[in-house]
Order: C-alpha cells, then structure tokens, then sequence
C-alpha cells in the first residue's frame, strides 16, 4: 500500500515539472522571436519597408521592434485580467496559439513589391499583435508554475527564466543552419521567413501539449467568491508591491538587453572582434544562462530568494565596468570568454530568483497582473532601452567600457527595490499562498 501512494506521489511530482516545463516554453519561444528578428532585421526592412536609402527602411525595421515593447505592458495587462478572472491555464493556450498564428502569418505575407503598402501595414499588426500576447505570456507563466509547485517555487522560475537563454540558442543555432545551407541572395529572400515559419511550427507543437496541463490549485481555491478584478483595484490596493516589482525587474531587464541586443555590436565596436568570434562569445553567453539561471532558482529555495538576487545586483554593480574594461582592452584574447561568462553569470543569479519574489509580492486574486504589470513595464522601460543608452554614452564619452555605467544603474534600482521587499522568510511555498 505504501509502495504504490508512492509510485502514485512520484507519478504527480513527475506530472508537476513537465507542467512547468510546457508552461515555460513560451518565454522560449518569445526570446527565439526577439533574436530571430534582431538577426533578419536587414532582410526584413527591405522586404517590408523599400527606401532608397538602406538606414531609413532599418529605421522603419526597428520602429516596429521598438514599438513593440510598447505594446507588451497594454496587452499583457489586458490578457493577466482574465486570468486573475477565468484562470491561468485558458490564456496560457490562448495567448500561445495566437503568438503561433502571428508567426506563420508573417512568414507567409506577401512582400512590398506584391502587396504594396498593404504588405507592410498587415506585417506591422500581426507583429503588435502577437508582442501583445507575449506580455501575457511571461507573467503569466511566472504565476503559474510557482502555485502549482510553491515549496519549489525557485526551481520552478529558474527552468521559465532559463528557457529565455533557450530561446536565443535555438534562434541563433537555426540562423547559422541556414548561413551554411543557403546562398546569401536566397538567405536574404526567405531566411528570415523559414525562421519564423519553423519558430510557428514550434509555438503550434507546444500549443498541442500544453493543452494537457491541468489549472493552477491556488487559484481553483480562490475563485469561489473572489471579487472582479480592475486596474483600479490592483493599483489602489496593491500599487506599493507594483513599484518594488518594478524595481526588481531592472536588472534582469538591463542585463538580457545587453547580452541579447547590445552584446555582440558592443564586441564589434568596442573589442574589435570580428562576426564570428562576436557570434560565438554571445552564444556562450546564452548557453551560460540556460545552465546557469535553473540552478540558481534551485538554490534559492535552500536559501533566500532575496538575498541571492541582492547578491546577483551586487555581482552586477562591482564586476560589470573590470568585466567589459577586459573585453574592450584586450581585443581578441583566447580569455575573452571568461569576462563574458563573468557577466552572463552575474545576470543569471538575478534571473534566477526574480520570478518567485514577483509572484509573492501580490495575493493569488490579483497576482497575475501584478506580476505582468510590473515585469512588462520593467522589460519595456530596462530591457527596450539598453542598446539605444550604451550606444548614446559611447558617442558622448568615448570610454568604450562606458556601458557598464546603465548596468551598474539599473543593479542599483533593483537593489534598492530589493531593500523594500518585506517577506523575509522567502523560502517558505507558504509565502504564496
């Protein structure tokens, strides 16, 4: 008897991480579309958005992208409303399928040269479209693998925030795929359509088994009797706890903009590394915070979720400026991954203990859109203008390690919302119910 309510525990612990694992795929998914496009930016500017001059379609191509981050917090609020109201697993597959759709769509629109000005115009709103459901996507996904594992709320944010660098890994692996199987005239026509066509087919594949997973348990509890949820609601009863999560996301938000965005033209201009060797240290970079970020969202929860973010801020403030010092002075060094991997690693410790001090900042009625509110605004705010300040301090200073001074800023702001988190017993699951 006793064996087989054990083999029944090991089958539900079993059930309980693969729930997790296909809650987290999205944020995958989300960072593969980030690079995808960061990576065809050229391809798709001139597919869409023809000028006689090279720079004015890139600009066009980068309005999107950045406008899109805009678009994150607005969708993201919206789509968290109706979780905290109908629950986490219906938008979950919503918001998936229609990130998926997005992707097909706009790997099968007609270009400018066909569909004129129509082309353009319906790749811009399918691309807004599906940036919105990506800010349901993530905060989503934080509040719901922490309610259905909280005693292991660590572990379970560390594999969410570990499959960004996933994300990223697979956009890049598929990028140097098709460089090597393509001719550059045919990489530039349909390159960046096969990688959204496959990033679509994926997104679909996880749509398929993500259906399977079952409702948060805290929230089936609270939903008897829980009163309607507005932003007024959230921002009059909970707007001190939407700060400090506001605070918290700085860094995270600064720190994957840097590796993701900024990292590789920041080796380019500042280190003199050439393409392939710039391709290959942010591929570590990547690879660095996949391996890296799950473990320490497993070690937070044998000792403070706060207390290791506080250390990953502080790593942040005291090595980022020696860090890219080396990198910029010491120009295609056999060393030069170690510095990278000292930054990445850094970065990863705040990943890692982010999601669950979010999500126990906001009581389960309203935590979803406490959690999307202030994480998107945060993304929208750190992460969406990190490449646009490093590049502004260097052209006003010339101090080629001078980006480490918006790092070394934004480690503070969450550090300083660190001091104002008021659980100190954040190890406890009993802190998210």
């Amino acid at each position: 008897m006793l064996q087989m309510l054990s083999q029944t525990e090991n089958l539900r612990l079993s059930r309980r991480w693969i729930n997790i694992i296909l809650a987290s795929v999205g944020s995958g998914i989300e960072f593969y579309d980030f690079v995808v496009y960061a990576i065809f930016s050229h391809s798709i500017a001139v597919t869409f958005f023809p000028a006689n001059d090279v720079l004015v379609s890139l600009i066009a191509t980068y309005t999107v992208f950045a406008v899109s981050f805009l678009v994150r917090p607005v969708g993201g609020l919206v789509l968290s409303l109706y979780v905290d109201r109908y629950g986490r697993q219906p938008v979950l597959m919503a918001s998936l399928l229609c990130i998926s759709l997005c992707a097909l769509s706009m790997a099968l629109l007609p270009s400018y040269a066909t569909g004129g000005a129509a082309a353009s115009i319906t790749f811009i709103g399918f691309r807004l479209l599906q940036s919105a459901c990506f800010g349901g996507e993530v905060g989503n996904a934080i509040t719901y693998v922490v309610e259905i594992n909280p005693r292991k709320a660590g572990a379970a944010c560390g594999i969410l925030f570990g499959m960004l660098g996933a994300g990223v890994i697979i956009g890049t692996g598929i990028n140097l795929v098709l460089t090597y199987l393509m001719p550059t005239e045919l990489l530039s026509l349909y390159g960046w359509r096969l990688a959204f066509f496959l990033g679509g087919v994926l997104g679909l594949v996880s749509f398929s088994f993500r259906g399977r997973i079952a409702e948060s348990p805290a929230f089936d509890q609270s939903r008897a009797g829980s009163p309607r949820i507005t932003l007024r609601t959230l921002w009059r009863l909970h707007r001190r706890s939407l700060f400090v999560g506001f605070g918290l996301c700085a860094a995270t938000g600064a720190g994957n903009g840097f590796i993701f965005a900024y990292l590789a033209t920041f080796l380019g201009r500042s280190g003199g590394y050439g393409s392939s060797g710039s391709a290959m240290l942010v591929m570590s970079a990547s690879i660095c915070l996949c391996v890296v970020t799950p473990l320490i969202g497993w070690a937070s929860d044998h000792c403070s979720w706060i207390w290791l973010h506080r250390l990953g801020c502080f790593s942040l403030i005291s090595l980022s400026w020696p860090l890219l010092f080396l990198l910029s002075s010491y120009p295609s060094r056999p060393y030069a991954i170690l510095p990278v991997l000292g930054l990445a690693a850094s970065v990863a410790v705040v990943n890692g203990s982010l999601g669950q001090l979010l999500a126990s900042l906001f009581p389960v009625q309203v935590r979803a859109s406490g959690v999307t509110l202030s994480y998107n605004l945060a993304m929208g705010v750190f992460q969406a203008l990190t490449p646009l300040t490093c590049i502004m301090l260097l052209k006003h200073t010339g101090i080629p390690s001078v980006p480490a001074a918006w790092i070394i800023a934004t480690a503070g702001i969450a550090l300083l919302s660190g001091l104002l988190y008021k659980s100190s017993s954040a190890t406890l699951g009993s802190v998210l119910r």
